[in-house]
């Protein structure tokens, strides 16, 4: 409908200013109208979820089934997957009218967002009347901030049901620390924030006072710096900071906590064990010179992954082969949103004592048990990096080594094996119509119940050309006999999703009356 309504791309240059942002404003609306019928398909799943009932008592329910297929679909976490089927169903079932308004490209998906967020605590009848209420408002609340909108929302759900309003001990509550920001991160650095409560925020704060005051006066780091790196060594458990001024008769000189915590998984040739530390990486930033530049460029290193493991090495496991291209490049974190460690920062952890350990092609000759050896599960953890779901992006490190096609029948080899985390691990073996297979290269071909195939390339090979390999076929046996009583060994809940979510809106909705109850009574003399 819009796009037989808007000019196309190849009109704009004859348009003037004021007929361009009327263009804007009307391909903004055909945005929101298609994001609105997205969300009515999702509903529409989301309905049909219901061929999954027997799932209800599982640990991987209905609403999982249905959201492993809206992950795969859309290329998204679970977590989103989730949201999105909540935010539909929410919206179909409770505001129509709101509903009608964001089919009809009136209203963004920023208002139905926090519509959805903070009404949850309603009931269905107060939701009925809000729905009115908001349906002849919301289009003036486009022009409205987030903050602003946030308010005249609460102001009407305080107005129908105060017990709603999602407030009950927010300071406290709202507390969280988190780690990693994949739109501000950069190679090197990864962002961390959160909010602590008084207490454990001054605690904090004098930990990091006495680790940095340890170090002796001549250590060439900034005092921010020194913060950064003592949060780093009370990651790694310990309580002081190795001093970096380089004199071996200092007595705060210690091996470095953080750096003797990480193994340097060694992808290619052994180049990166003699790289030079980069002097610059401490002190304060130079001062730019007339041509702008202000940093150093000591080069990069070879092809290396980090890790927290300190497996030992296994008989007879060599390095892969160099990769063709002589440029070295940095290496990458798992679990930490696989940020990317640059050359400098990776030859500085080795020179801080870092472990080092090479990955090497694991034996092709398949195991003969069920648990893959040490070297087998090196190899598929940094070949993949994350969970081979499409779409998830959960660390290798905490996934699961998935039989591609269930053992003993599929061997313990690198050409039947691959990550998957517990959630869609358990997905593909109890949910029926999920099925995949695996490549020698390591590619993954997932068929949903629909019949929908859904490709996936271990992200390590992306990285670091020497895991792009193949592994050759792996054997197979005869078929595993079925078990029709497989799903009673599935993980159960101890209460249903809906019983779960009921139980969390009467316990904050308890607690607003509370604090409701407790400012009405009067001071005390």
């Amino acid at each position: 409908m819009f796009d037989q309504m808007l000019p196309g791309p190849e009109v704009l240059g004859d348009l003037d200013d004021a007929a361009l942002i009327d263009a804007l404003q009307g391909w903004d609306r055909a945005v929101n109208a298609a994001e609105a019928r997205r969300l009515a398909v999702v509903a529409e799943m989301g309905r049909r979820s219901q061929k999954y009932s027997h799932l209800t008592r599982c640990a991987v329910d209905d609403w999982d089934a249905v959201t492993a297929q809206i992950s795969c679909a859309l290329n998204m976490g679970h977590g989103r997957a989730e949201t999105l089927l909540d935010t539909a169903v929410l919206l179909r079932d409770r505001y129509p009218q709101i509903a009608a308004l964001f089919m009809a490209g009136r209203i963004g998906a920023r208002t139905v967002a926090l519509i959805e967020d903070r009404t949850r605590l309603v009931d269905a009848a107060t939701a009925a009347e809000l729905d009115a209420v908001f349906a002849a408002d919301a289009e003036d609340w486009e022009a409205l901030s987030w903050y602003k909108l946030e308010q005249a929302i609460d102001t009407w759900i305080q107005r129908h049901d105060p017990a709603a309003v999602r407030r009950a001990r927010r300071t406290l509550r709202s507390r969280y620390f988190t780690v990693g920001d994949p739109v501000n991160d950069e190679p090197g650095a990864t962002h961390v924030r959160g909010r602590l409560d008084t207490v454990n925020a001054q605690l904090f704060d004098q930990r990091l006072k006495v680790m940095i005051t340890g170090v002796c006066p001549d250590d060439p780091r900034t005092l921010d710096q020194l913060r950064s790196d003592a949060i780093g060594a009370l990651g790694a458990g310990v309580w002081h900071l190795a001093c970096r001024c380089g004199n071996p008769d200092c007595a705060a000189t210690a091996p470095d906590a953080a750096a003797t915590s990480v193994v340097v998984h060694i992808v290619t040739d052994t180049g990166v064990l003699a790289e030079p530390v980069d002097p610059e990486l401490d002190g304060p930033t130079p001062e730019p010179d007339a041509d702008g530049n202000s940093d150093t460029d000591p080069g990069d290193t070879d092809e290396s992954t980090d890790d927290s493991e300190e497996p030992d090495e296994q008989p007879g496991e060599e390095p892969l082969a160099p990769a063709a291209s002589a440029r070295r490049s940095p290496g990458v974190i798992p679990g930490i949103r696989n940020g990317v460690v640059p050359a400098p920062l990776l030859a500085g952890l080795i020179a801080q004592g870092a472990h080092v350990r090479f990955v090497g092609m694991p034996d092709t000759a398949p195991e003969p048990r069920y648990r893959p050896s040490t070297a087998l599960q090196r190899f598929v953890r940094a070949r993949d990096l994350t969970c081979r779901w499409p779409g998830c992006d959960k660390p290798a490190e905490a996934a699961d080594i998935d039989h591609t096609t269930p053992w003993p029948a599929g061997a313990t080899h690198p050409s039947n094996t691959k990550c998957n985390c517990r959630h869609h691990h358990l997905v593909k073996t109890f949910v029926d119509g999920f099925t995949d297979q695996q490549s020698p290269d390591g590619t993954v071909v997932l068929t949903t119940p629909t019949g929908h195939r859904y490709t996936t390339a271990p992200f390590g090979a992306f990285l670091f050309p020497g895991l792009r390999t193949d592994t050759g076929p792996a054997p197979s046996g005869p078929p595993n006999p079925s078990h029709p009583g497989k799903l009673l060994m599935m993980p159960a809940r101890k209460q249903t999703r809906a019983q779960t979510r009921q139980h969390r809106i009467n316990t904050e909705r308890r607690l607003n009356e509370t604090e409701l109850a407790e400012r009405a009574q009067p001071p005390p003399f």
